[in-house]
């Protein structure tokens, strides 16, 4: 029996870049997340495997993770890691009613739970004169304006 041949792309980061590291991190990640090397419902590669493939320290992994958790890539669940999230095509589309006011606020630690959102990802707050207010996570939310 043959050996398997494993490719392994290294992209490193860049130390004289004009971009701070956790930047060029996190746009390194993203790509993989746009390019479906990373897929929906996939683990980040932990701090431990980012700072040995990247040569950073690992304030720098949790400042890229931080960036994509409040893009809504991401999210982490706390002891289980990071996972990719699903694409936008995946979104709750909320058609606004006229009159409709929208806000966004970040969540209470309660609410984050309510709504099942990371920390970093704000809510959309819904007011409309008469109604109560409806609450929608960011992350997982599409405003759309009535034609």
């Amino acid at each position: 029996m043959t050996p398997t041949v494993r490719t392994v792309k290294i992209v490193t980061i860049d130390p004289d870049s004009y971009e701070p590291a956790y930047v060029q991190l996190a746009g390194l990640i993203r790509a993989a997340i746009d390019s479906g090397e990373l897929a929906a419902g996939q683990p980040v590669p932990s701090e431990k495997t980012l700072i040995q493939q990247h040569g950073v320290a690992r304030e720098t992994v949790r400042r890229a993770i931080a960036i994509l958790r409040t893009e809504g890539r991401v999210q982490t669940l706390a002891g289980r890691g990071s996972y990719v999230r699903g694409s936008a095509d995946e979104a709750e589309i909320v058609t606004l009613e006229p009159g409709a006011r929208i806000s966004s606020r970040m969540p209470s630690p309660a609410e984050r739970r309510e709504f099942g959102v990371s920390e970093g990802v704000p809510l959309f707050v819904v007011e409309r004169d008469g109604h109560d207010a409806r609450i929608y996570p960011a992350d997982r939310t599409i405003l759309e304006a009535p034609n």
